[in-house]
């Protein structure tokens, strides 16, 4: 729902702009995605006690394998520092992994964000371990990269919806009225991509300058 939200904010600051497009196409187009929105929000509301239920007993297994002593810790890291060192390392080296891939294809900036999500978290849970520049200096680095992936994932989820929602648009209308429409949202969806593209081509950089120092960090000390 999240997405959905943010999309629906996104979508109306766009139409906003956008002042080429009649209110009429617009106003239809707002209210597709919010009827969508609601649809969306019904059935979580649905599945809500379901996934609660899971999520329970998902807990008390842990509890259970914890309490009988089943959790094998053998070469595990013995102190906070140490267990510091091994999560953002890996972390690191999942968010390089994913900012080497073709960042022109969307779904390989999705995982980078998602990436640099996790690695951002881990930082959240073990800046005690670090000096204060850990978190002044190269947590803020990597939050600033995320927001931009973010918004970025933000402009994906706004296009694929519209795309979703222009069947629905296009039905029930005349030739005339068809094809208005129709060259409408090309040119709106247009205008999306080109924006995506825009912000995908200055990505700020997710290193070296930073990831090093994080590494360093995460290796040197502890």
């Amino acid at each position: 729902m999240r997405d959905r939200d943010v999309g629906l904010g996104l979508l109306r600051e766009r139409l906003e702009r956008e002042s080429w497009m009649p209110p009429a196409p617009a106003g239809q187009v707002l209210e597709c995605y919010e009827d969508d929105q609601k649809k969306a929000r019904r059935r979580l509301t649905r599945d809500v006690p379901k996934l609660a239920h899971q999520f329970e007993q998902a807990a008390k297994n842990m509890v259970h394998e914890l309490r009988a002593g089943r959790l094998d810790l053998c070469g595990q890291p013995a102190s906070l520092g140490a267990l510091a060192a091994a999560v953002l390392s890996d972390k690191l080296e999942r968010l390089a992994t994913a900012g080497r891939n073709d960042l022109s294809d969307a779904d390989n900036v999705h995982q980078l964000r998602i990436a640099a999500k996790r690695l951002r978290y881990a930082m959240e849970v073990f800046a005690g371990c670090y000096p204060d520049e850990f978190k002044d200096d190269l947590y803020v680095a990597v939050e600033h990269l995320q927001g931009e992936l973010g918004e970025l994932n933000d402009l994906r989820h706004l296009y694929g919806a519209v795309l979703e929602l222009r069947p629905g648009l296009l039905a029930h209308r005349g030739s005339d009225e068809r094809d208005e429409v129709k060259s409408l949202l090309d040119r709106f969806t247009a205008s999306l991509a080109h924006e995506w593209i825009n912000g995908q081509e200055y990505l700020p950089a997710a290193g070296p300058g930073p990831a090093r120092a994080i590494r360093a960090l995460a290796t040197d000390r502890h």
